[in-house]
């Protein structure tokens, strides 16, 4: 409907300005910056495709700015937030609406989350505010079982840590 509206609307002010340069040689429609709003003001801002269904929403979710993306069968499959604290959050799921990519930047870093079908985290690719990375695999069970890490040893040198776990949360290997 929207769209509908706007196509109308666009068309009414094209051939006013049309009609205002009749007789010229090359008429031609220009921009009136007065007919462009300064801001417009809003709880909620949705946008629907030819069929009327939301495919975008921009709007303030639990006192957070918040902008949703569905697929045409109405999945939510992008979602970028705000969180209380400003740090911003990113969810991307599947056709089934499963979230299974989650990225959140915070004061304390930064930390990518691949999940599973059963949104159980799998994988998470990681960097501390102080600059270490790591990489973390997790079994069915969410428990991490591998690891992979650069950071400051004892005597304050940069030095990779490598580690797998058992099942029950034991070393099994670690280098160096």
């Amino acid at each position: 409907m929207f769209a509908k509206r706007f196509f109308y609307v666009s068309a009414g002010i094209f051939l006013l300005a049309l009609a205002y340069h009749v007789g010229a040689m090359s008429a031609r429609a220009q921009p009136n910056d007065s007919a462009i709003p300064e801001a417009i003001t809003a709880r909620e801002l949705v946008i629907v495709d030819e069929r009327g269904k939301p495919r975008a929403t921009l709007g303030v979710l639990g006192g957070c700015p918040s902008m949703l993306l569905n697929d045409e069968n109405g999945e939510m499959r992008a979602a970028v937030t705000l969180k209380s604290d400003g740090s911003p959050v990113m969810a991307l799921s599947d056709a089934k609406g499963t979230v299974r990519v989650a990225l959140h930047v915070g004061d304390e870093g930064a930390v990518l989350t691949l999940a599973d079908m059963t949104r159980q985290a799998r994988a998470q690719v990681a960097v501390a505010a102080t600059g270490e990375p790591m990489l973390s695999l997790m079994d069915e069970a969410g428990t991490m079982r591998a690891a992979v890490g650069v950071g400051p040893n004892a005597e304050k040198r940069s030095v990779a840590t490598f580690l797998l776990l058992d099942k029950n949360k034991q070393l099994v290997w670690r280098a160096p």
